[in-house]
């Protein structure tokens, strides 16, 4: 799986390039806001956005709107610390596959992650 990072946080983003990097995906690039994010995918054509909400100039909500336009085809999961009924909404209305708390284990995330390949949708096990 082709993967794309968007999160203002290098150090995060670092992290979940390792770890996937590990179980055998492609991380094909990384974004550090939701411009960065639209022009990578629209380049790079991911298989998976994993996006953060909470950057500026655009949002990871701004962000998935556009690239969900665009792109239908690309998944994008947000990832965020934000337990914000509004903006779990907000991504669900923005076309997002999924909704994941930063907070979650790498089991969850992989777990995840298998689920969005096989085309299930994603939503943290505390947000249900």
């Amino acid at each position: 799986m082709r993967v794309l990072l968007a999160d203002d946080h290098a150090l995060f983003r670092a992290g979940i390039a390792s770890l996937l990097g590990a179980w055998g995906m492609d991380v094909v690039g990384q974004a550090a806001d939701g411009i960065e994010a639209i022009e990578l995918t629209r380049r790079l054509k991911p298989d998976l956005v994993l996006m953060d909400v909470g950057m500026s100039p655009c949002n990871g909500l701004e962000a998935t709107r556009v690239i969900k336009s665009e792109l239908p085809d690309v998944k994008v999961i947000i990832v965020t610390v934000s337990e914000d009924d509004h903006d779990l909404f907000e991504a669900v209305k923005s076309g997002a596959e999924g909704y994941l708390l930063k907070g979650m284990s790498e089991e969850e995330l992989s777990s995840t992650l298998e689920k969005i390949s096989a085309g299930e949708p994603a939503l943290s096990s505390g947000l249900a």
